[in-house]
């Protein structure tokens, strides 16, 4: 069972910003870990952390909080919110931080939002304009003339880090992650892998991380492997300012999810019927088929929600929150690939359109930016993007050229 890169389909570039949107079709998190204890700007001091959790989620990953007293101000903008998986950690994120109802990815699919996201650019400009692959394995590389946010913040005395899906270009490319800002990236560097959640192999920066038990069972689950690295980076981290971008791929088609008890869980709560016969696909990357595809899927969400608490609780626990950053996004809105089911989840609540549609539904994405005592609970209609993170993070590094 050896992944091989598939070739993505082809995204449609986003003519302006005023057409872009919400979530990836695959759902996953990115996020983001902005920390600084050491230095401060003239209106806030800068954070010495930040991170960046999420990819692929979907509008309604994180249920919506008092909708209903909010409809008038969202002027019927705000998504409904799912109310089918359990994401305690990120309502908590969402209640105690700033929830913005109209933030929008940079592209209907992974690789253009997440290099839109990096270089400040919408699909128009950047460099990334769709998911295609090449061999050996990686898709377009971002090209040496770029300079990402993460390049100037190393500049800028930060340590940086990525773990999850990279996309932007394989290991020696100008794409490379170590070329592009990051002193550290652990995971998938091609995002045509990161359809298998079992895969025979991840990337320590340029060493091989070999899974080949993987090819004979379903051993090693990446995202807990990605995961556990990334604590064990924030529980490293001393002294130096940090940035920590987190693309992890949960909950990304294809649905696999360990059998354990969030599983199961879901599995009695559903009470779905085993699919059977021809409905019974195994899938593509999984060398066991899934016979409960809606408990699968609440399952991985629901391990995301737990990596978030995770995460949150970790930089309480070090003495730093005050100083860190944390935002919650995704890169595309909710997929029907491989398991995704938007329609029994009502993942993108009243927007047309999934992950690949250049509607609401496939652009608009949740962003939640939490950072104690900085920034007080609040609910944000205004409109943003992936690309104004890139301005946004060099002002509060305290970016001197701005």
């Amino acid at each position: 069972r050896t992944a091989t890169c598939r070739s993505q389909s082809r995204t449609r570039s986003p003519p302006s910003a005023a057409r872009q949107g919400d979530c990836d079709g695959s759902i996953s998190a990115n996020a983001a870990i902005f920390e600084d204890s050491q230095h401060g700007l003239a209106r806030a001091p800068r954070p010495d952390r930040v991170a960046n959790i999420g990819e692929s989620i979907f509008v309604q990953a994180a249920r919506n909080h008092d909708h209903q007293d909010n409809r008038r101000r969202c002027l019927h903008r705000c998504p409904p919110g799912q109310q089918k998986i359990e994401t305690p950690n990120i309502d908590l994120l969402a209640k105690n931080g700033m929830k913005f109802t109209q933030f929008y990815s940079g592209s209907t699919v992974c690789a253009p939002a997440r290099s839109s996201f990096l270089t400040g650019l919408h699909t128009g400009h950047t460099a990334v304009r769709g998911n295609i692959s090449y061999p050996p394995e990686g898709q377009t590389p971002l090209p040496d003339s770029v300079i990402t946010f993460a390049n100037l913040l190393q500049q800028n005395g930060y340590a940086t880090a990525a773990f999850g899906k990279w996309g932007l270009g394989y290991i020696t490319t100008s794409g490379d992650p170590n070329k592009k800002g990051f002193d550290k990236f652990y995971g998938y560097n091609c995002q045509a892998e990161a359809h298998d959640y079992f895969p025979d192999h991840l990337w320590n920066n340029h060493e091989r991380i070999d899974l080949s038990i993987n090819l004979k069972y379903d051993s090693l689950y990446s995202a807990d492997m990605i995961h556990h690295e990334a604590m064990n980076y924030i529980k490293a981290a001393t002294g130096k300012p940090f940035f920590l971008y987190l693309p992890y791929t949960l909950p990304h088609g294809d649905v696999i999810v360990p059998h354990d008890s969030l599983y199961f869980y879901y599995k009695l709560k559903f009470n779905d019927a085993s699919l059977t016969g021809n409905a019974l696909k195994t899938p593509e990357h999984n060398i066991n088929p899934e016979p409960y595809p809606h408990a699968a899927f609440a399952a991985m969400v629901s391990r995301l929600d737990k990596y978030v608490g995770e995460i949150v609780n970790l930089v309480k626990e070090k003495g730093i929150a005050e100083n860190t950053l944390i935002i919650f996004t995704s890169d595309n809105g909710p997929h029907k690939e491989n398991g995704g089911d938007p329609e029994f989840f009502n993942s993108n609540g009243i927007f047309k359109g999934i992950k690949r549609d250049l509607y609401e539904g496939g652009i608009r994405v949740p962003f939640i930016a939490y950072w104690p005592g900085k920034i007080k609970p609040a609910v944000n209609n205004n409109a943003a993007a992936l690309w104004d993170m890139y301005p946004g993070f060099l002002e509060l590094a305290g970016w001197r050229s701005l």
